[in-house]
């Protein structure tokens, strides 16, 4: 394949801003994020499914008072009280943050120093089920 010429442009674009950071010295050359995004199909996957699930947690800052105060009658104490599971939710995940620490410098160690990009889906498999039911 040396014959072919490469035309993958995230590629491009990687090689062209090594090319510019090798010959001016300035490292600041690096893809705009909306250009990642537009050209790298799992950037863009991820920021929806990030915008989608912080969308859904917002809405129910706003939705849990109307809900609970307004159409059940619920006390402000009360009211207040509906949001301990999106807390607790929090917490519980904050603090298996360690856990999943220790798995990724776990497989570093056993590929060379360096974890292989899909430990990270590992959480992400956990994550995208656990989602739904929070």
């Amino acid at each position: 394949m040396p014959l072919v010429p490469e035309t993958y442009v995230p590629v491009l674009l990687k090689r062209k801003a090594r090319r510019l950071r090798a010959t001016t010295g300035i490292a600041a050359y690096w893809a705009p994020p909306f250009q990642l995004m537009m050209f790298d199909r799992m950037a863009l996957l991820l920021n929806l499914w990030t915008a989608l699930i912080l969308g859904i947690l917002y809405l129910a800052f706003q939705a849990f008072p109307i809900i609970f105060r307004d159409q059940r009658g619920f006390d402000m104490q009360s009211t207040g009280q509906t949001f301990l599971g999106i807390g607790f939710g929090m917490i519980l995940a904050i603090s298996s943050q360690p856990f999943w620490n220790r798995l990724f410098e776990r497989e570093a160690t056993m590929h060379g120093g360096r974890a292989p990009p899909e430990t990270r889906l590992i959480m992400g498999k956990l994550g995208g089920v656990l989602v739904p039911f929070g």
